[in-house]
């Protein structure tokens, strides 16, 4: 509701101290190793936080990427375990998340992987859900721009003892038929 009525834009908040609380209150739960099942709403505001003209949230540095990218993580899980058979909607925010988590899995392989376990389990456990939602749902049923970012987190995230290049295969292959069959992108294959 804040956000709808351009609330933020008037409030005058001290963004670094509000930044501090959520971090705070999601590490909680990270050091307990628990899904925060209400961090929807928190990543929500999150994500206003921003795009909003004031009180903007700048991500100046590897440790809120970090932060912001495992809240948007478990968001995003949340919701696909909540969706069963529907299609997956890619809003402008959970766009804006799945850029947040792509530069967070860009900056993975330069981070302490002993100091950001949980964040991998995270990311992990994002990778699973994708691949649960795709054994439901066809990424077909998804437009093509939007597949393209879906599988590029899918992909990316840190799963090597898993790898199976084969279930990648059936994915891709479905992509590139759909890519095929469109004529703004038939030309490119």
């Amino acid at each position: 509701m804040l956000i709808r009525l351009r609330f933020l834009d008037e409030i005058v908040i001290d963004i670094n101290e509000l930044f501090n609380v959520v971090i705070n209150y999601f590490n909680q739960y990270v050091k307990k190793y628990r899904l925060p099942q209400n961090m929807s709403n928190v990543a929500k505001i999150m994500s206003a936080f921003l795009n909003v003209s004031t009180n903007k949230i700048q991500v100046d540095s590897i440790e809120k990427l970090i932060n912001l990218g495992g809240i948007f993580s478990v968001n995003l899980i949340n919701y696909l375990t909540k969706i069963e058979s529907r299609s997956f909607k890619l809003t402008k925010n959970k766009k804006q998340m799945l850029y947040i988590i792509y530069l967070t899995l860009i900056a993975l392989p330069m981070l302490n992987k002993n100091k950001y376990k949980r964040l991998i389990s995270f990311l992990t456990l994002l990778h699973d859900s994708f691949d649960q939602y795709f054994k439901k749902c066809s990424i077909n049923d998804i437009p093509i721009e939007h597949q393209l970012l879906i599988l590029q987190c899918y992909i990316k995230c840190p799963i090597p003892d898993k790898f199976e290049p084969s279930q990648y295969f059936a994915i891709f292959q479905n992509l590139l038929a759909s890519l095929k069959s469109n004529p703004c992108y038939s030309n490119i294959l």
